[in-house]
């Protein structure tokens, strides 16, 4: 690899390791941590360092903050979490630069852990300022980055501080998304099995592109599938389509004509007058969708051939849920399709933010699946092809 990994890092007691983790975890009303399946992912990376006698100092960020303090958005929320994950003190700094922050990390002791604050409450975070990028490199003798979810982003702590930094490396999680998603794209256990779904058609175009030629068969659902239909020329009613990426779904389905793989669409659907919790649905086949429809989840005749490819796939790789599945009942499609994944005897692989929580929503334990990654955007465009900023700011 062109970058160092965490394990080739030498002379650790002592050294103040910048980590940079993603601890954009969901809290309730209450700020109490709802889902801490990011904190757990990090554990292995502190463990490493802290067992090695350095002074861990994670930076991260929540939300979208906007360069300004949010309280509803600080990190402070994780610290306890975080400390019975690791079943010790973990530390506090209400700043992430400046004084306060360094004496914070100066008054540590060997195998300490420190939280910094939400590093986008400072201006020019999210910009790739190279002050704030000095800043963050003044903090620390070693920057590891441990956040894949962050790594298509070219901001100051993902990026900036890693150009600055001579001695850094990936961390374990990292390292193990990169490798496990490159196992799929070049090694794949056949029947490859691609499922992709969400809103936007817009915003998967290149993986679908890139990964076509590599897939035995590709599921698409949610709303982009009604692009896709629209494209077949079914009348989809009121659905939520993407007008002008019609000719393009028209290409995704002629390229994969072309290369021999199986584009799986909706056959049957459930219907409502609109999206409302609880209203009257109807299941129906694609060919009798009436002008006030509006597609709003897959239908039981989807789910019996869906099951079948899925039974049959030696690697699936899921990525986005299928339905309008924060309302109910629109969410009897994905918590289908979760359960007939988690059930699948394939090597399977899930990611995306949305699709952890309808995995959540389903009750379902993450352990059913092969592979987990919280990462959405990042994850999509390493399996385009394309080079992420934060690795790229990483190599030797």
């Amino acid at each position: 690899m062109p970058y160092k990994l965490l394990k080739e890092l030498t002379d650790l007691e002592g050294k103040r390791v910048l980590v940079r983790a993603d601890l954009d975890v969901p809290l309730n009303d209450n700020l109490q941590v709802t889902n801490d399946i990011r904190l757990k992912e990090l554990l292995p990376t502190v463990e490493y360092l802290t067992n090695k006698g350095a002074k861990v100092i994670l930076l991260g960020h929540k939300g979208r903050p906007r360069e300004e303090r949010v309280f509803e958005l600080s990190l402070k929320p994780i610290i306890q979490p975080l400390s019975n994950l690791l079943n010790k003190d973990v530390l506090y700094s209400k700043n992430c630069i400046g004084i306060v922050a360094k004496q914070n990390i100066n008054s540590m002791a060997n195998g300490e852990v420190l939280v910094l604050e939400n590093t986008r409450f400072e201006k020019g975070e999210t910009s790739n300022s190279e002050k704030l990028s000095g800043e963050f490199a003044d903090l620390a003798d070693i920057y590891v980055n441990e956040a894949f979810a962050t790594s298509h982003r070219a901001h100051a702590s993902t990026y900036g501080v890693a150009t600055i930094m001579k001695n850094k490396a990936i961390g374990l999680n990292f390292q193990k998304e990169t490798e496990v998603l490159s196992t799929i794209m070049q090694n794949a256990k056949k029947p490859f099995l691609i499922i992709i779904a969400g809103s936007k058609i817009s915003t998967k175009i290149g993986v679908l592109e890139h990964l076509i030629p590599k897939a035995d068969q590709i599921i698409i659902g949610g709303a982009m599938a009604n692009t896709f239909l629209k494209a077949k020329n079914y009348n989809i009613g009121n659905s939520m389509y993407e007008h002008n990426c019609v000719d393009m779904a028209r290409e995704i389905l002629t390229t994969a004509g072309v290369t021999g793989c199986r584009v799986q669409l909706p056959h049957g659907v459930t219907v409502a007058d609109e999206l409302k919790e609880f209203i009257a649905t109807r299941s129906v086949s694609i060919n009798k969708i009436k002008s006030s429809d509006m597609i709003l989840d897959i239908g039981n005749r989807t789910l019996d051939v869906w099951q079948k490819v899925i039974n049959e796939a030696g690697t699936i790789l899921w990525n986005g849920p299928i339905g309008a599945f924060e309302k109910k009942p629109f969410d009897e499609g994905t918590t289908f399709l979760a359960k007939a994944i988690a059930e699948s005897p394939a090597y399977t692989v899930i990611g995306g933010g949305d699709t952890l929580a309808a995995v959540q929503n389903a009750k379902i334990d993450i352990k059913k699946f092969s592979y987990v990654s919280t990462a959405g955007g990042a994850m999509l465009e390493f399996l385009e092809g394309k080079k992420l900023p934060a690795l790229e700011a990483l190599e030797n």
